[in-house]
């Protein structure tokens, strides 16, 4: 997904690859998908923001595991 090497991705990246997942989204839904993926605002989608957000938060449970 990562086409330019930069070790995150772009709206254009984030959206081709929505596109070759076939996950169906208009422009508008894949601007609100992108904005939450990138919580520090500031244009890509970096790996750990990406874990974090299909993650969510360390409960203590999981803490404890790691």
């Amino acid at each position: 997904m990562d086409s330019d090497g930069s070790g995150a991705l772009d709206f254009g990246e984030f959206r081709k690859a929505l596109d070759d997942y076939r996950v169906g989204c208009n422009g508008p839904e894949a601007d609100q998908i992108f904005s939450i993926f990138d919580v520090n605002r500031n244009g890509v989608i970096n790996f750990e923001e990406f874990m974090s957000t299909i993650l969510g938060d360390f409960s203590a449970y999981r803490q404890n595991i790691v």
